[in-house]
């Protein structure tokens, strides 16, 4: 059992898994036996520059009990909303991209909750709560400089009506917007920290950050995404490491020739050690469609053989709808965020 509380983009994680505790390069562990000492770890936490901050303890639950007592404790609900075109709404709210959720009232059940403030916030009727996703926890100060300690229960739902969307303003809410699943990566850099993992679990999304010294590993994640997906894009700026990671990906497929860009010729093709075929396009460098038209495109893409596409963005139109999508961000420290 672990739960994580973000006090903005900076996580305090509390787990009776040792391990999760002390293998961070990006922060500091300790351990407690008594539950009450959580709150001075905190007060210590939060008034340092620490990244990261593990506890680990036998007793989660009554750590986070310890917590919730001592501090102004609320709960909220909210939810991954999606509509028959497999969209997700998501909102504007003081400068950041959210997703809709508020506070629960007296006697409300989480469920209710979380159509209500859908509803409200969107100015839309009709939500259905498929699951429950998960918690999110996230601390922040009052206007009394009480710390407060928030508790958020996400669920997933779909909204199969036409009405307009209308933004709450009296929430500070200026967007609301149906989104693509496939630029659903793209809005995460604007959205707060502790949403990452509801989006990824909402929106059937995985995310690594991964250096090069980890690469292959991150592969072998990435292939047990693909679940019969052969069609593979890859974004990313130049020199993010799509043909760096398409590298990978192809060894943990069996291919045991060179992998290289194939920046002038458009495509390469290689060869497991089971006599498959591989694709590997870079679309860069095509000053118009009908170059993909000319290279005979539906022939690879459709012939059931894995094809990975540099530059996607150049032929988005093209590309089929079961296409995997793999977004790759630069971090600091040469690392990489992969969003899949």
């Amino acid at each position: 059992m672990y739960f994580k509380i973000f006090l903005d983009k900076r996580i305090f994680t509390v787990s009776d898994d040792m391990e999760k505790c002390f293998k961070s390069v990006n922060g500091m562990g300790t351990r407690i036996d008594k539950p009450e000492e959580v709150n001075s770890l905190f007060d210590f936490f939060e008034q340092s520059p620490i990244p990261e901050f593990y506890v680990y303890t036998e007793t989660p639950e009554y750590v986070f009990d310890c917590l919730k007592d001592s501090n102004r404790y609320i709960r909220a609900a909210g939810g991954v909303v999606s509509n028959e075109n497999n969209d997700i709404l998501m909102i504007r709210r003081l400068g950041y991209w959210d997703l809709p959720k508020g506070k629960m009232e007296d006697n409300e059940t989480e469920m209710s909750a979380a159509c209500r403030e859908i509803e409200e916030e969107c100015g839309i009727s009709g939500i259905e709560i498929t699951k429950k996703l998960m918690e999110t926890y996230h601390v922040y100060r009052d206007k009394d400089n009480k710390r407060v300690i928030k508790q958020t229960t996400w669920f997933s739902a779909i909204y199969r009506g036409n009405q307009p969307l209308k933004p709450q303003r009296e929430e500070d809410i200026t967007e609301v917007v149906w989104t693509p699943l496939k630029d659903i990566s793209q809005y995460v850099p604007e959205m707060y920290a502790s949403l990452k993992d509801v989006m990824c679990e909402g929106a059937k999304m995985q995310s690594f950050v991964t250096g090069l010294e980890d690469i292959q590993d991150t592969a072998k994640q990435i292939c047990r995404c693909l679940n019969g997906h052969k069609i593979i894009a890859l974004y990313g700026n130049m020199g993010a490491g799509k043909t760096t990671l398409i590298k990978a990906i192809c060894h943990e497929a069996g291919v045991g020739e060179s992998v290289t860009s194939p920046t002038f010729s458009l495509v390469n093709e290689y060869k497991t050690f089971d006599n498959k075929t591989v694709y590997h396009f870079d679309f860069y460098r095509i000053n118009s469609i009908a170059e993909v038209y000319d290279l005979g495109y539906e022939e690879y893409f459709y012939s059931g053989e894995l094809c990975f596409i540099e530059w996607p963005e150049m032929i988005e139109e093209l590309l089929p709808e079961n296409t995997l999508r793999i977004y790759i961000k630069v971090l600091d420290n040469n690392k990489r965020e992969i969003t899949v």
